[in-house]
């Protein structure tokens, strides 16, 4: 994906990945700004039950409005070369993994 476009959003490069989608630094070409892109990964997106448990994930973060909630910027589900591509587009936050955080803090206080 990395240096492909999708609409607006300009492939950047990988961030990390999980077990449904894969987030990705990308360009907002339209607003001149980074953005956070979670992509769910295409043989999850063919299947209705999934492309929809996704959507209510970014319906339910973008309802949301605290310091510490990423803010949700778009949803974007379509087909590009016969697979389809189902998206959220988020702001970037910078700063370490949590794995590396993890690691340097052996013991974690609650409140952190």
């Amino acid at each position: 994906m990395i240096g492909k476009t999708l609409g607006r959003y300009e492939i950047r490069s990988e961030l990390g990945s999980g077990g449904m989608a894969t987030v990705y630094r990308a360009l907002d070409r339209e607003l001149g700004r980074e953005v956070a892109i979670k992509m769910m990964h295409p043989h999850l997106a063919k299947r209705p039950e999934y492309a929809e448990r996704f959507r209510r994930e970014a319906r339910a973060v973008a309802a949301l409005r605290h310091p510490h909630v990423i803010e949700i910027h778009d949803f974007v589900s379509l087909e590009q070369d016969d697979t389809p591509l189902t998206f959220m587009v988020s702001e970037i936050i910078e700063g370490p993994a949590l794995s590396s955080f993890l690691a340097e803090h052996n013991q974690m206080l609650p409140e952190v």
